[in-house]
């Protein structure tokens, strides 16, 4: 009985033997691929964020000259809307002396004007930091390239994949101390066995 019990276990661990085989290709595999991903310590939602950042450094010349003509156009040139909004103001302020039913008219005017005013000096602040930093610019396309990489290689969601990586690492990891146990109830049943 017991030469039977340890034959069972010696061809269990046989069997173990061959299929951990099997698994530490895997895990060489799996652990070349945790690396890759933690080297490059991917956040969730990064890939659309940096996206974005690259939009934005990529027209930056075009988001300058956009937000300057439109503070220029609302508040900075002799011409703009609020100059004129102004003169229609002091018309409209002179002329409701003499038709109250203008009043209304007047103070719509005034919200107006200091909606605009509100956008030209967000435009004006939005100008003053927009960057054009030729650098900044190389290290986002060099970060998106390695997202897209690495999305190509491992699927849409790294940080998803990398917990899947971990977890199969983990049960390999089981396998082992599977395998460390067969072992040692193999010593112990030959050792009474002996005796």
């Amino acid at each position: 009985d017991l030469f039977a019990t340890t034959q069972a276990a010696e061809a269990q661990l046989a069997e173990l033997a061959a299929e951990h085989a099997k698994k530490l290709e895997r895990l060489d595999l799996l652990s070349f691929q945790h690396d890759e991903i933690e080297k490059a310590r991917p956040e969730p939602g990064e890939n659309s964020r940096v996206r974005e950042r690259l939009d934005v450094l990529s027209n930056a010349g075009k988001l300058l000259e956009s937000a300057t003509r439109g503070y220029e156009a609302l508040y900075d040139s002799e011409a703009s809307v609020l100059s004129l909004l102004a003169q229609t103001q002091r018309a409209l302020r002179d002329a409701s002396q003499h038709d109250m039913r203008l009043q209304p008219i007047l103070e719509q005017a005034e919200a107006a004007r200091i909606s605009i005013q509100d956008i030209a000096y967000a435009l004006r602040d939005y100008a003053n930091h927009v960057e054009a930093d030729p650098q900044e610019l190389e290290r986002v396309q060099a970060r998106l390239a390695e997202l897209e990489r690495l999305h190509r290689k491992y699927g849409p969601d790294l940080i998803d994949y990398l917990q899947k990586v971990r977890r199969e690492m983990d049960s390999i990891g089981l396998t082992e101390t599977k395998k460390e146990d067969l072992q040692r109830k193999i010593t112990d049943l030959r050792e009474q066995y002996s005796s």
